[in-house]
């Protein structure tokens, strides 16, 4: 599940000044952890697009079409404003998480393992209010289909 946020201007400001130090140039995911108590600490950076980038498509920012211009040596308007709140589901994750539940715990797995019954109502269960799912696009269903496909042959060793 991801969901697009509001940005905590103190974050925003730490990875500008980061990256500017970098003298980076480029898609770049700076991940922070918060746990809501401490001050955000900085987990990692990495130099390119990220897991989630489909909900910020999404939520309304083009991240390759911007990065696309700026190769292209075209000017590029900074985005103003994101749809807050979307929240996409990644179908296929669910349901490789659904199998290894059913299968049971791992051989020495510390500590409480997810039900079946659990396994199934997660997945079954009732998602957040308008939640569309992450590879699904009735305009082009190939990616979704090509995902499940190469999915199938992990599963049976093929891939």
């Amino acid at each position: 599940m991801r969901r697009s946020a509001p940005i905590a201007p103190a974050l925003r400001e730490t990875a500008e000044r980061l990256l500017a130090a970098f003298a980076w140039h480029g898609p770049a995911m700076l991940e922070f952890r918060d746990d809501g108590v401490r001050t955000p600490w900085l987990m990692e950076v990495n130099g390119r697009f990220w897991g989630s980038l489909q909900v910020g498509i999404a939520a309304g920012i083009d991240f390759p079409a911007l990065w696309v211009q700026v190769l292209g040596g075209q000017p590029v308007q900074e985005p103003s404003e994101y749809r807050v709140g979307v929240t996409l589901r990644w179908l296929w994750g669910d349901f490789k998480r659904l199998l290894y539940i059913l299968r049971g715990p791992p051989r020495g797995f510390p500590g409480r393992y997810p039900s079946r019954w659990e396994g199934l109502k997660e997945f079954f269960g009732r998602q957040p209010p308008e939640t569309r799912l992450e590879v699904w696009d009735r305009r082009d269903p190939w990616p979704l289909v090509a995902e499940w496909l190469q999915g199938a042959r992990e599963l049976l060793g093929t891939g």
